[in-house]
């Protein structure tokens, strides 16, 4: 995957038609990293959690009744390469 934050987005088709906010986390593995995506959607007005996990940074979008409906992985991303600017 060749993403660059200057020059890529995200478009979530199954997101929240507005968006409310980002948040974001660090986790050891996915199964942490979605557990805790759902846990920050149920308690925030986020629509997009970013979680880095090792060397990767996974994208969620969702929302408080749902929980993460998507996920994007970024591979050999950090939390820097991406902000809300990115999604679309």
């Amino acid at each position: 995957l060749d993403w660059s934050g200057s020059e890529d987005s995200i478009l979530f088709l199954r997101a929240p038609t507005q968006f409310n906010g980002f948040g974001s986390l660090s986790a050891s593995e996915y199964a942490s990293a979605f557990a805790l995506a759902k846990t920050m959607f149920a308690s925030n007005p986020f629509s997009v959690i970013a979680a880095q996990v090792g060397a990767d940074v996974y994208v969620f979008a969702g929302d408080s009744h749902s929980g993460p409906s998507a996920a994007v992985e970024l591979v050999g991303r950090s939390l820097n390469d991406i902000v809300p600017g990115h999604i679309i």
